[in-house]
């Protein structure tokens, strides 16, 4: 066999292999990607119905919304997605949702077209407190009180006179 001849066997006998290799491949490929889509979606309840909710914050959260029979029953917003003393109000927001839904906001989300926020509550179902100082005065004031043991309606009158004033 010349020279010539015994490269040609080499390229088709390369093409052969390559081919069978890329097939298999383009198989397991084609299964990863599947996999990734199907795990994916799990999250957003896409594949193989809704997600269960396991973090302990959240149970005890959407338990104290039943009982409470809250205007606002969204889930707020988790801590971690902040830092500082905006993670800490987020975090204690979940605390006292009783408290914060019998609030009315007085940076005026509640008529903004924008917001169509309910109560103080609902500042903390999306990242609007995370960037309002009135909504996370009116929070902090609302936490200290609570501390302190005083009701619902004390530190609802007490936000009324410090904060109806100034607005």
């Amino acid at each position: 066999m010349s020279k010539k001849n015994k490269s040609l066997k080499r390229i088709n006998e390369r093409k052969i292999k390559h081919g069978k290799t890329s097939g298999l491949l383009y198989i397991a490929g084609a299964l990863f990607v599947l996999l990734a889509v199907f795990i994916g979606l799990r999250p957003f309840g896409l594949a193989g119905g809704p997600s269960p909710v396991t973090d302990p914050a959240t149970i005890a959260y959407l338990e104290k919304v039943k009982k409470a029979g809250l205007v606002e029953t969204r889930q707020l917003i988790p801590s971690r997605r902040y830092d500082g003393r905006v993670a800490q109000a987020y975090k204690n927001a979940v605390k006292i949702p009783g408290v914060l839904d019998s609030i009315y906001c007085y940076c005026k989300c509640k008529e903004n077209p924008r917001f169509h926020h309910k109560n103080l509550l609902t500042c903390f179902t999306d990242d609007h407190a995370s960037k309002c100082g009135i909504c996370l005065s009116q929070f902090n004031m609302a936490w200290s009180m609570s501390k302190e043991g005083k009701s619902s309606e004390e530190i609802r009158v007490a936000e009324d006179n410090f904060f109806g004033k100034r607005s």
